[in-house]
């Protein structure tokens, strides 16, 4: 059942739930589009882009603003290439696994055949992106 199903289900004048709905929906579309707009780029701006990411992550000024903000580091832009691995990368091999899977992985792809994304489960979820 995708979102659109949900809201067809739900009762016409609960507007909170479907403005709820409606706003996940719309989320949903960007992520979708940013996507597509990474897609089109040529892999060596995919490969700048990704290498850009993992410095501002990677960076302990980038760390300790978002400490002194009160939140674990956050990485939305990690995600957002996990979900474009999803779609357009691939899964780790076997001998891949081998080197990059921990107790906590939960999922590993590859992207443009240089880059693994790792994210782990635990009492929550991270996130990691390494050069191979």
């Amino acid at each position: 059942m995708n979102l659109k199903d949900l809201m067809d289900k739900i009762d016409e004048n609960d507007s909170h739930t479907n403005k709820f709905i409606e706003k996940l929906i719309r989320k949903v579309e960007i992520q979708n589009s940013q996507i597509e707009r990474f897609r089109n780029l040529s892999v060596e701006e995919q490969n700048t882009y990704i290498d850009k990411c993992i410095t501002k992550y990677n960076s302990q000024a980038y760390k300790d603003k978002e400490y002194a903000k009160g939140y674990m580091p956050r990485k939305e832009l990690f995600w957002d290439l996990y979900y474009y691995a999803q779609k357009y990368g691939r899964e780790c091999t076997k001998e891949e696994r081998n080197i990059y899977f921990s107790d906590f992985t939960d999922a590993l792809y590859v992207l443009n055949e240089k880059y693994v994304i790792q994210v782990y489960q635990g009492q929550g979820a991270e996130i990691e992106i390494f050069k191979k």
